[in-house]
């Protein structure tokens, strides 16, 4: 049980600085802006299931894709580490916050074009910046 709850922990640790739920949140809102609780529920839910079948997918053919490709995991650490340190130059360099008109109601068609956003840039928004 010892062992379990050690590679438990230690997947949890790996995780959470990917999924990052503090700063998905301020992205959620800021995509999602004023609407009801209701289509904040529902699009949590769709964005969690991406995100648990992402994970997944990424668990289990990552490493058949980098050998494919012949990538070894030095250069995609490197490569990941330029591009956060791009991501972080441009967000240090942005202009302010732009004001958004909040949206009273969520009519059809408001809600339509945010179940679109789902996967991209909601379940994976670190590609968005």
């Amino acid at each position: 049980m010892t062992e379990l709850s050690k590679s438990f922990g230690l997947a949890f640790c790996a995780l959470l600085p990917l999924v990052n739920p503090l700063g998905d949140a301020l992205v959620f809102v800021g995509l999602v802006g004023a609407a009801p609780v209701t289509v904040y529920r529902a699009l949590a839910r769709r964005i969690a299931i991406s995100t648990a079948i992402f994970l997944i997918a990424i668990e289990a053919g990552g490493a058949v894709v980098l050998n494919f490709f012949g990538i070894s995991l030095p250069v995609v650490q490197i490569a990941g580490g330029l591009a956060l340190a791009a991501m972080g130059w441009n967000l240090l360099n942005q202009e302010g916050p732009s004001e958004k008109p909040e949206l009273p109601e969520m009519d059809g068609t408001t809600m339509q074009s945010l179940e679109k956003k789902v996967f991209y840039p909601l379940t994976f928004p670190i590609t968005g910046e």
